[in-house]
């Protein structure tokens, strides 16, 4: 079987997460691991932090 990890991400709006993945520094990683595996991403939006609402939705 093989391996499995993940994360969670916490960006104040809606454009923060496009401004990252554009930075030089993620592209190169990504690029270093592109092959490594796949890559899901899942996006809600939050009126507020609530971390253990954020945990439950992470794990179903």
């Amino acid at each position: 079987m093989a391996g499995r990890c993940g994360s969670v991400s916490v960006w104040t709006g809606r454009r923060a997460p496009a401004g990252f993945v554009r930075l030089p520094e993620h592209v190169a990683i990504m690029d270093e691991y592109r092959e490594r595996g796949t890559t899901r991403s899942v996006i809600r939006e939050y009126e507020s932090l609530d971390v253990t609402r954020v945990r439950r939705d992470m794990e179903a």
